[in-house]
């Protein structure tokens, strides 16, 4: 069963200290997985849920999914899988609680998900910044981050739409000029918009955030975009993208 951390309710102050010495390169997810070692995967972030829901999901949102999967895939029972992820987290107060939701579980492997209310801050410039800050912070404790683009879900005029748009081509601009991994969600849900319509089947109609089956896609473009399926397990007979749909 995956972890949960719920975000904390008291204002933190940030010890740096930590950020003096400079580790070495943070190890990659195939050799990580390679390895005979439990690996701890961690998750933050924007949990692509509803807001003020406290009841647990009557099916799995991706992080469960995507844990179930590996583990299963890939055989590692041992593995450790923490999602400390709250609905429309903002990339401010991950920075602001690094030390209580990243650096006190020495995560190998970090997942931000980053929130579509990131297109409403005053400034592109400062949402860069914090997000050069965050990467140059995980990779002093050794840990592979991968950002991931929030889904794209319908916007409600023009001028939103071109905010968003804006924000994408910066979290795709930041992550390649530091050869940081990227899941690009909102690209996977934009073809499918343009081409089917079938993302409107991914999206809940109250809420207006990912459903079960967009949940199961989420999980899905982790594993092709990280290209787990690259990663040969031949005595599995199925391909990770299958072992995903697993059992509820």
């Amino acid at each position: 069963m995956i972890l949960s951390f719920s975000p904390s309710e008291e204002a933190t102050t940030l010890d740096r200290s930590f950020s003096m010495e400079k580790a070495d390169e943070p190890r990659t997810i195939p050799v990580l997985l390679s390895s005979q070692c439990p690996v701890s995967w961690l998750f933050v972030g924007d949990s692509f849920t509803p807001k003020n829901v406290t009841e647990p999901r009557p099916w799995r949102v991706y992080t469960n999914r995507f844990a179930a999967a590996v583990r299963t895939h890939f055989q590692r029972p041992k593995d450790v899988f923490i999602d400390a992820t709250f609905p429309a987290a903002r990339l401010s107060e991950v920075l602001f609680d690094f030390e209580k939701r990243i650096a006190k579980f020495e995560p190998d492997i970090c997942f931000l998900s980053l929130c579509l209310a990131e297109a409403d801050a005053k400034s592109v410039e400062r949402f860069e910044r914090m997000l050069v800050r965050l990467i140059r912070w995980s990779r002093k404790f050794d840990c592979e981050l991968v950002l991931q683009t929030p889904p794209c879900l319908r916007s409600r005029n023009d001028s939103e739409l071109t905010r968003r748009l804006i924000l994408i081509e910066s979290i795709r601009g930041i992550a390649a000029e530091h050869a940081v991994p990227l899941v690009d969600h909102w690209e996977h849900w934009e073809g499918a918009a343009s081409q089917d319509g079938h993302a409107e089947l991914w999206i809940d109609a109250e809420s207006h955030t990912p459903d079960e089956q967009g949940h199961l896609q989420l999980a899905k473009r982790l594993i092709h975009d990280l290209k787990l399926n690259d990663i040969a397990k031949p005595e599995i007979s199925m391909s990770i993208e299958e072992s995903v749909l697993g059992e509820d």
